[in-house]
């Protein structure tokens, strides 16, 4: 009898256990979905508010490509706030009045960080098919707001070499065209993948795949 009520009892704790791993392995799994859900959305919520200022701005895209295609951008300042214009961004708007001063460079150089970590996380939550275009989008967008940076530094060290040469800011300098051109071409990358989401409905694409 006592041998009988042993094995029994091995039998229960044996079944008790598994079940115990059973509902770990469970609890394990919704957690682990619930993590994802919340890393895709987040996700999710920054890339719109980044696709949301190319739509409000691209109507006057043009302007400053133009702009930019014929000689110095005079107005950077201007087109970098109306790119950096939401929550998400707005900690570094005035850093491209301030370039290279301590505590904005710490701002911009944190939130420049923060870009590319994004961009290699989305392509690790999301599909292949999906995650590789938004990173291509935040990839650009990162570099677009970088080589900003970069021409206001080599814009303000020519104005201030004409300034102290008493003599008008030249349209040929090496220096200015190279960062100008940079410039150019992460501004038309940047609204071109912009449109590409759109048009290829990928976040749509997003949306379904965050909600299953």
């Amino acid at each position: 009898m006592d041998q009988t009520w042993q094995i029994i009892v091995s039998v229960v704790t044996a079944f008790a256990a598994i079940v115990a791993l059973v509902i770990s392995i469970i609890q394990i799994s919704k957690s682990n979905k619930q993590s994802l859900f919340e890393r895709r959305l987040n996700a999710y919520l920054k890339i719109r508010w980044l696709k949301s200022l190319c739509d409000k701005n691209n109507s006057f895209k043009e302007s400053y490509l133009k702009e930019a295609k014929e000689g110095p951008i005079l107005v950077l300042d201007m087109l970098f706030s109306c790119m950096t214009n939401n929550s998400y961004l707005e900690e570094i708007q005035p850093v491209i009045n301030h370039v290279l001063e301590p505590e904005w460079q710490r701002k911009y150089l944190l939130k420049i960080e923060e870009l590319r970590s994004l961009c290699e996380e989305v392509r690790l939550i999301f599909p292949e098919n999906i995650g590789y275009s938004l990173a291509d989008f935040i990839f650009y967008y990162e570099e677009m707001l970088v080589s900003m940076y970069k021409y206001q530094i080599a814009l303000n060290h020519l104005e201030k070499e004409c300034k102290e040469l008493n003599r008008p800011l030249p349209t040929d300098d090496s220096l200015e065209k190279n960062c100008r051109s940079v410039v150019v071409r992460n501004i038309e990358g940047t609204f071109e993948l912009s449109e590409r989401l759109f048009k290829e409905g990928t976040l749509e694409k997003t949306k379904k795949v965050i909600k299953l």
